[in-house]
């Protein structure tokens, strides 16, 4: 880890860290990859059925216009979001970017990045039981003195998947605040 130099990828497993070219900081590779297959797709149908319901007339009236305008914006928005969205370990502070919100944490704040149970949206929250293969990263942080952790819910996964991203993010973690 401490042998990279900006823009230099350090790959292992299928899960690596890349380091930003622009800052001191590592963008764990992987992290929100489910979101981008989920988002991508859609938004690029959305736009598609919008586009061809337009050239067929379907979309008449000014309201199912204004309606198909602001379902295709959406869609892109938050396919563009998708591609943001991920983990980032810096210097001086770590960033979890999802598709409504970015959160900023201090490095030297995080005590630790482990896995936690998914419990949400893809599972109803987790009425099946699918939490014991469906995993997220957690951050373990300090808040003005009480300990708190925060699950990204962006980085949902199977178990080994987020296991290893997990320990990839925890490595670079450390490796920054050895700094």
């Amino acid at each position: 880890m401490a042998s990279l130099r900006r823009g230099e990828h350090l790959l292992g497993e299928g899960v690596g860290i890349m380091r930003d070219k622009s800052s001191n900081a590592v963008r764990i590779r992987g992290i929100g990859a489910g979101g981008r297959m989920l988002a991508l797709p859609i938004g690029f149908l959305t736009l598609a059925l919008v586009v061809l319901q337009l050239s067929t007339g379907e979309l008449a009236g000014p309201a199912n216009v204004t309606f198909a305008v602001a379902a295709v914006l959406l869609a892109l928005l938050l396919a563009g979001r998708s591609l943001t969205s991920g983990l980032v370990i810096g210097s001086s502070e770590t960033i979890v970017r999802s598709w409504f919100i970015s959160r900023r944490f201090s490095t030297k704040d995080v005590v630790s990045v482990g896995v936690a149970p998914y419990s949400g949206l893809l599972n109803d929250a987790d009425l099946d039981g699918s939490s014991r293969c469906l995993k997220v990263i957690e951050l373990q942080h300090d808040a003005e003195g009480i300990r708190k952790s925060s699950a990204f819910r962006g980085s949902v996964g199977f178990t080994r998947n987020v296991t290893r991203r997990a320990a990839r993010a925890e490595e670079a973690l450390q490796a920054f605040q050895k700094k």
